[in-house]
Order: structure tokens, then sequence, then C-alpha cells
């Protein structure tokens, strides 16, 4: 391959990592555009295989110009098995911490096969860079991390223990309840909101929900995340009293999102109401949505407001009942939700599958579309066939 195509191989396949990275949190991408993107990049990646060496090198050239350059680097040198390609993958991401996720999406490109071993050998380094890309790929192929997630619950550094937190509550590993509640008072706001996040998917709502709420409303860069994890770990009523609170402050981007997240009925009139406030009309059009599964035509940041408003009284809800694109929150409806639905009304559906009955695996909604896929229609025919 000449070396100008080789040059466009591998930028397209950066290019289109950094759309996939969009896509896994966008409101309006789905599992299907998900596995697109995939295939698109897997075609990339399949002619720098064909390469070889040559391919291999470009990508090493290249890869501290971006993360998305570096996911193709590494890539293809954990599937070539060349120590020296690899030792250049691992010491241009311990140059700089951000490039952690870029390696961790490599790792989770190959199979749990090819994992494993790869991740055993980063959890012996020094590093806490590569220790935690480890654990963060181990999590996300479901790999037992054992001694390599106890280990990283103590370690010094922040950012590591905060994944080690995280991946304690998507694993459903119950007894290390305590030790991820021990960390609900961290100094560090990275480990406190990992430690709410698990504390909730591990059965502690109530002081999950205290931390995260506390966080929300504090501002800065971790209210947002806060506040939708609060509103789908706390308690209805609770939630209900909350939202009417943040409501009464004023327009806010908190509203339609812990609206979203709570999934309560008794607001959509309110968020059809706020749709005029232009700063956070798009967010009060997907939180409308999300609750009651009426897609909304044309623009989200103009909705048609006088036509949402004839189809209010029509609307029907059972008290007492949250909801998720029309339907309660219950076991099937949210595993047709995770096949069919966008990406964060599938993040919805995936944290309450694990709060309402806690203590089990989170479904990993980072890991190849194609795994996802085929495991929820496994999921999907099993529960037709009963």
């Amino acid at each position: 391959m000449l070396r100008a195509a080789m040059d466009e191989q591998a930028l397209e396949a950066a290019e289109l990592y950094a759309l996939r990275n969009i896509a896994l949190s966008a409101p309006d991408r789905d599992l299907n555009d998900l596995c697109d993107l995939e295939e698109r990049i897997e075609a990339h990646l399949d002619d720098l295989r064909m390469a070889g060496r040559s391919a291999a090198r470009l990508a090493e050239r290249t890869m501290r110009e971006g993360p998305g350059q570096l996911f193709v680097a590494a890539v293809l040198a954990f599937e070539s098995s060349n120590k020296h390609s690899i030792a250049n993958v691992l010491d241009c991401t311990v140059e700089a911490p951000s490039r952690v996720d870029a390696l961790v999406a490599a790792l989770t490109w190959m199979t749990p096969d090819q994992v494993e071993p790869l991740c055993a050998e980063l959890a012996a380094t020094r590093s806490p860079s590569l220790r935690r890309a480890a654990l963060t790929a181990s999590t996300i192929h479901r790999i037992d991390p054992g001694v390599m997630l106890r280990t990283a619950l103590v370690d010094a550094d922040a950012a590591l223990r905060a994944a080690a937190l995280a991946a304690a509550g998507e694993l459903g590993i119950v007894s290390l309840a305590s030790a991820v509640d021990m960390e609900l008072e961290a100094d560090e706001p990275e480990c406190r909101f990992s430690a709410a996040s698990s504390a909730a998917l591990l059965g502690n709502r109530d002081r999950a929900a205290d931390v995260l709420v506390q966080m929300a409303e504090s501002g800065g860069p971790w209210s947002e995340r806060a506040c939708r994890l609060a509103a789908g770990a706390i308690s209805l009523e609770r939630g209900h009293r909350w939202l009417a609170g943040l409501a009464g402050l004023g327009p806010s981007r908190l509203v339609p999102i812990a609206a979203a997240s709570l999934g309560d009925p008794r607001i959509v009139p309110a968020l059809v109401e706020w749709m005029d406030h232009e700063p956070i009309a798009r967010l009060c059009g997907e939180a409308f949505t999300t609750i009651t599964g009426i897609r909304i035509r044309g623009d989200l940041a103009r909705p048609n407001q006088s036509r949402l408003r004839q189809l209010l009284p029509r609307l029907r809800y059972e008290p007492g009942v949250q909801y998720l694109l029309g339907q309660p929150r219950v076991g099937p409806w949210l595993r047709r939700v995770l096949l069919e639905g966008r990406q964060l009304e599938r993040a919805e559906a995936a944290r309450a599958e694990i709060i309402a009955q806690p203590g089990r695996p989170l479904f990993e909604l980072r890991d190849r579309g194609i795994r996802q896929r085929a495991r929820l229609v496994e999921a999907v025919d099993e529960s037709a066939s009963r």
C-alpha cells in the first residue's frame, strides 16, 4: 500500500474513533449507529493490517497527534504482539494520562481472550495510568479483575481509585459495598462521584442519592452527571420533591436532566411549558421523550408547544410508577430499550435495571456494538419465548 493511502486510512480510522466516542453518549444516536461506525473503523483497520509493519510504524509516528491516532496505533500493536510497538504505545500513554481512554478503547476493540493477558501485564506495571487502563478494560470485558481491583481501591492515585470504585458497582461485587461506602466522603470529587454511583448499584440508594444531590447542587464539572445519577437512584417521591425545589429556583439545565432520569410523568406538563426557555428547550424535549416515548418532530430547540399541549390530555400513566419511553421501568421493557433506544435512554435503562435489583453486573454500554447487540438479541428472544 502506498504511503499516501496508508496515511488516509489511518486518519479516517482516527476520525471515526472520535465520532464513536461522541456517539457513546449522544442523545440522538443508538446501537445501530454505534455498529455502523465500528464497521467503518474496522474496514480501515483491515486495510492497515494488510499493509503490515509499514502501517504499524506509520501509526506509531502519528500517535501523539490525537487520541484517535493512538487508538489506531494501539490496536495494530496489540494485534501484532510486537513488543517494540507495544512498548512505544504504552510509553505514549504514560506521557499524558488523558490518553488512557484511547488505550482502553483499543483494548475494548479486542476479544476478552486477547485482552486478559495484556491486562495482567499492565496491572503489574508501576504506572497508575496503565493500571487504570487494565482495570477499566477488564471491567468493560467483564473479566474478573480480582486482586487488581482490590489493590486499586486503596491506591494513592485518585484517578485509579475512582476507576476501581466505579468497577466495583459496574461488576455488581456486593462484597465490596463497605469499601465503596467508605469513599462516599472522599476528598477527591472523582472518587466521591464513583463511590456514589456504585453505592446505588450495590443497594445503598439513600446514601448514594445524598452525595449525588449535593454534588449536583454544588455546580462545577460534576454537577450534571451527578444530577442524572441522583435522579435515577432517588425514590420517586423524594425525587419529585427535589425536582420541585430545583424548578422553584428558575429555569436550569438540572431540571430537565433530573426529570428524564426520574421518569415521573407528573412533571411532563411542566416540561412542555419550560420549552419556551431557549437555553433548556432541547433538554426539555429530550426529557419529554425519555418519559413519554413520543418523539418530537422538527427542531428540538424550537418544539411545537401548542401541539404538545394538545397531546397531554391523552397521556395515561399509573400513579407512583416511573416511566421510560412511555412504559413502566420493568425488566423486559428495559432490555427492549437497551436494544432499540438511543444512547442516553439506553444508559437510563441499564442503571434502572440494576437499581431495581442491586448486586448484578451493569449492562456494558462501552463495549463494541456488535457484542452488545448479540447479548441483547439473545436476552430479548429468551424473554419472548417464556
